[in-house]
């Protein structure tokens, strides 16, 4: 990972250079370095993720992960005021983007600020109508579904309709299993879940959050395959807050 951040301060400073080949040099500087910097928010290092995605943004490199990946650092370590404030200027520069639209209605939704979340699903048709379904990708599907739930659609037509139409679009996307699987146990079907959360581990490969989510599932029934997941949760992301509680719970639990 340090050779991998390495790499991306060295794009940076390149990507500084000559003004006649700067777009150029942005876009391959993007699409080698917006994975790693992906990969530092899947493994719980929030505040270099953080850091590194506000120094793009001040190179004004335009891809929009770099705001998403900002947004949700700072979410992981409490800063949810100043993200919220942070995602309305983003919204500014991509007022059509469907995935930082929903961001800030989680964000503003953590906060109670019921005035901010109803001007984002305020906004969400006019968006989603800007751009046909058929070109529309798996996280704008879960973007949508996520819009719809939040209006008070019928979770199984949402599944149906939004999330599973995402797997569709991109069985590997991880976005469409983590919003079934957990829409799942929100409405107390773990058999659902756990089985949304594997066919996400075996098509997009292995993540906290999926893992996480099979845990969640075998909680209250295979306290045994729980640990292993949560455990298996932590050693990639040591800082994973709800990986850490539920282990916790489950060591309490076990003293009784």
């Amino acid at each position: 990972m340090k050779q991998r951040v390495g790499i991306f301060w060295l794009g940076l400073v390149m990507g500084t250079g000559a003004m006649a080949q700067q777009l150029d040099v942005d876009r391959i500087f993007e699409e080698r370095n917006l994975g790693p910097v992906a990969k530092l928010l899947e493994h719980g290092e929030y505040d270099l993720c953080a850091r590194i995605c506000e120094q793009a943004i001040s190179r004004n490199l335009k891809a929009v992960e770099w705001r998403i990946y900002r947004l949700r650092a700072m979410r992981a370590v409490g800063q949810i005021d100043a993200a919220l404030k942070e995602s309305e200027v983003m919204l500014k520069a991509y007022p059509d983007d469907l995935r930082l639209l929903m961001l800030r209605y989680n964000l503003a939704h953590d906060l109670r600020r019921n005035d901010a979340a109803d001007a984002v699903l305020a906004l969400v048709n006019e968006v989603a109508r800007k751009k046909p379904a058929a070109e529309r990708s798996a996280a704008e599907w879960v973007a949508l579904g996520e819009a719809a739930l939040a209006l008070g659609a019928d979770a199984q037509k949402v599944i149906g309709s939004y999330f599973q139409q995402g797997q569709k679009k991109d069985p590997k996307a991880e976005e469409p299993y983590l919003a079934e699987g957990f829409l799942a146990l929100e409405k107390s079907d773990p058999a659902r879940a756990a089985d949304v959360f594997r066919a996400g581990l075996k098509n997009h490969g292995e993540t906290p959050e999926l893992r996480y989510g099979l845990a969640r599932a075998y909680f209250n029934g295979d306290r045994e395959k729980a640990g292993e997941s949560l455990t298996r949760v932590i050693e990639i992301n040591p800082r994973h807050e709800e990986a850490l509680l539920a282990r916790a719970e489950m060591l309490i639990a076990g003293e009784r």
